[in-house]
């Protein structure tokens, strides 16, 4: 039996949009115009999306594993890791992941989210002023890259630094600003909608597979404390010391956000033959000249697929994106 953590119900599912303008050229021989086509692409058919639909609200007792013990579509040991997914209580060991891994789209850096906010884009977050949907939550540390607090030949790249340029005032957001910017080393919350087919994880691939990703939050990160680079503190990631059991529940619940259709790319997920770049022609001490006397591209064919998809692709360094 799971130990009894607090959590409130996970939120009910809805679709997720992600839009996308694909270029498609037909074969020549038939016909030379090029045809753009907008799709919307929702993957909303995971088995989380079917045990949610079943029970759609947050109150309903279906959702509490130590009440449901035979759940549809899931198993009773992934809703225990829903269970602990969804725990916002604060204190040093709660999970809290749905305070940044939220609604049915399972982030926080939503152009809707935003749009409600009060102040859009910018938040504070205990003490720290931060761009909406962007943590540094100690993957490395801040120095290594800054992120959305970095700046480019147009200024800074984050809303905080924009709205703020001459500093910040002492309360914003209902809330004192008792710490300063939290933005240097800080990146975009994904949605973990499919995360079982992203590996490796975090900004930098730091994190190779699922398991490790959730004890990373479970130990609290790999950096403390998260500072920017003048030192001013950055808010942590809370320690969590989830144990072997609750670390496995918790996958168990991220895998059933598959949706199997975007696993075997088939409708409306197909997609026609196409080719990937994988560095170059030649070895390591030369490479193959083409056009131009650039280097020739060696390039992965990823086969078409029909309405009724095909073989998942290998993962992130396996088979044909494996080293060769």
């Amino acid at each position: 039996m799971m130990p009894a953590r607090p959590a409130v119900a996970p939120k009910a599912s809805a679709s997720t949009r992600k839009t996308s303008k694909i270029s498609r050229r037909v074969n020549p021989s038939v016909r030379s115009v090029p045809i753009s086509v907008v799709r919307t692409l929702i993957s909303d058919d995971t088995p989380w999306d079917r045990f949610r639909r079943q029970h759609p609200s947050p109150a309903d007792p279906a959702l509490n594993p130590w009440n449901n013990t035979n759940p549809s579509h899931i198993t009773r040991f992934a809703l225990f890791g829903a269970h602990l997914f969804n725990d916002r209580l604060r204190g040093p060991n709660n999970l809290r992941c749905s305070n940044c891994h939220e609604s049915a789209e399972l982030t926080d850096a939503l152009v809707r989210r935003i749009g409600l906010a009060a102040n859009g884009p910018v938040r504070n977050r205990d003490g720290n002023i931060i761009d909406k949907g962007f943590n540094n939550i100690g993957v490395r540390p801040t120095e290594d890259d800054l992120g959305v607090g970095a700046s480019d030949a147009f200024g800074p790249l984050s809303h905080s630094k924009r709205l703020f340029p001459d500093g910040l005032p002492t309360s914003f957001d209902g809330a004192p600003v008792t710490k300063g910017f939290g933005l240097e080393g800080a990146f975009k919350v994904p949605s973990l909608r499919n995360v079982a087919l992203t590996a490796p994880y975090f900004h930098n691939g730091d994190t190779p597979s699922l398991r490790e990703a959730v004890l990373f939050y479970s130990r609290g990160g790999n950096v403390a404390p998260i500072t920017q680079r003048n030192g001013t503190p950055i808010e942590p990631l809370g320690i969590a010391n989830m144990t072997a059991d609750e670390a496995d529940a918790v996958v168990a619940w991220l895998e059933t956000l598959t949706d199997d259709r975007v696993r075997i790319a088939a409708a409306p997920f197909d997609h026609p033959q196409l080719f990937v770049p994988n560095g170059h022609l030649g070895d390591h001490m030369q490479v193959e000249r083409g056009k131009d006397s650039f280097a020739k591209d060696d390039l992965l064919e990823i086969p078409m697929t029909g309405a009724s998809g095909g073989p998942p692709l290998p993962g992130f360094l396996e088979g044909v994106f494996g080293p060769h």
